[in-house]
């Protein structure tokens, strides 16, 4: 008995000091590679700019990330997406080529990332479109007066794009354009054109068990729970649209690729890496989960505007469709507008096509920071 004890203790030891030993390992790893980083995407142009700070927005400290190598350039304030996946630690390498030509700005929103938060700090109720918008314009504000600048350029991705473009209406005299990219549209619509691009495709190949599944799903999405049946079926019709090939990536390695962007960025602490997305905004019933679905911006904006409007949209994008994005464009009205296909692109454009995107920034973006509309 005693002879058993001894070796189920030697046992533990031995696991606990491997844990340690493992644990130890990563931590050095991690280092390292942060180190490496922050060597390799360092600024060191006499007239560059890189930093991170902290900004009382919204009442919250919300942080933002300032980069570029030269501080005359225009500002573009990337508004990232989700809701809730922020782009400071991940985006380094995306965004290093742009800061030749642009101040870069990257934000954690709200009760995301590095402005997460605890919750016995921020009620439910901050989580709103509304406040999310408030939080925008005073990021805006914050960043004329920050870099001494009369216009900024506004680069909206997914979810960002609600915002960016509700700024594009609100404030047009703080802009010299607006950029989308995978441009929202309406939610309720994007959940049931992405089933039926899907069920088209299903039937078009004779995939009779795939259309037998979609057609199952019908409501879409369930009118009493809208926001986690759209991201319960999302997931699946985002495989199945990878397997069938109008996908560049599945789900699981884009997400792969940002968990390990922000595990190994020297802007992240561990403590960060837990808030990805918060529970908060996509919770069952919760006011944001409603006003998100609810979102109808032809409806909510209309379509006239008085600034440049450039949409960069994938011709494969079935998660926000191409098709709606198209036809609301059409639509549009504005000083100069312009909408730039990623032909070899879904939903992810700066892994998928991260040259055609600086080409359009260089080409089609910067000469708007000259030009009068």
């Amino acid at each position: 008995m005693a002879s058993t004890l001894t070796i189920i203790l030697y046992v533990l030891g031995f696991s606990a000091l491997l844990a340690v030993v493992v644990g130890g390992t990563l931590l050095w790893a991690r280092k390292r590679v942060q180190k490496h980083s922050k060597m390799l995407y360092q600024v060191r142009s006499l007239k560059g700019i890189d930093i991170l700070e902290p900004v009382e927005i919204g009442g919250l400290k919300q942080w933002l990330h300032i980069r570029g190598r030269n501080r005359d350039n225009p500002v573009l304030l990337f508004l990232h997406g989700g809701p809730g996946l922020p782009n400071i630690g991940c985006f380094d390498e995306t965004q290093r080529p742009w800061e030749e030509y642009f101040t870069v700005v990257q934000w954690d929103q709200r009760h995301v990332g590095k402005s997460y938060d605890r919750p016995l700090k921020l009620v439910e109720q901050t989580i709103t479109l509304e406040q999310m918008l408030n939080d925008t314009e005073e990021v805006i504000a914050h960043i004329k007066n920050r870099l001494n600048k009369e216009k900024i350029f506004i680069m909206g991705y997914s979810l960002g794009t609600y915002l960016g473009i509700k700024m594009a209406k609100r404030r047009p005299e703080w802009l010299y354009g607006y950029i989308g990219v995978g441009q929202s549209v309406n939610n309720i619509e994007r959940v049931r054109e992405e089933h039926a691009l899907l069920l088209s495709e299903a039937k078009r190949k004779n995939n009779q068990a795939l259309a037998a599944k979609l057609e199952a799903m019908i409501p879409l999405p369930d009118p009493d729970n809208k926001m986690q049946h759209s991201l319960k079926h999302g997931y699946y019709l985002w495989q199945e649209f990878f397997r069938t090939g109008l996908h560049e990536m599945p789900v699981e390695e884009a997400i792969a690729i940002m968990r390990f962007g922000f595990l190994t960025s020297p802007h992240y602490t561990l403590s960060n890496l837990r808030h990805m997305p918060p529970s908060e905004y996509i919770s069952e019933g919760s006011q944001f989960s409603e006003e998100f679905m609810s979102i109808d911006l032809p409806t909510e904006v209309g379509s006239s505007f008085e600034v440049p409007i450039i949409f960069m949209t994938g011709a494969h994008d079935c998660h926000i469709p191409y098709t709606l994005t198209d036809t609301w464009f059409k639509e549009i009205e504005a000083p100069y507008k312009e909408q730039i296909w990623l032909e070899d692109t879904s939903h992810f454009p700066f892994v998928s096509e991260p040259g055609k995107i600086l080409v359009a920034l260089v080409t089609k973006v910067l000469p708007l920071a000259q030009e009068k509309h």
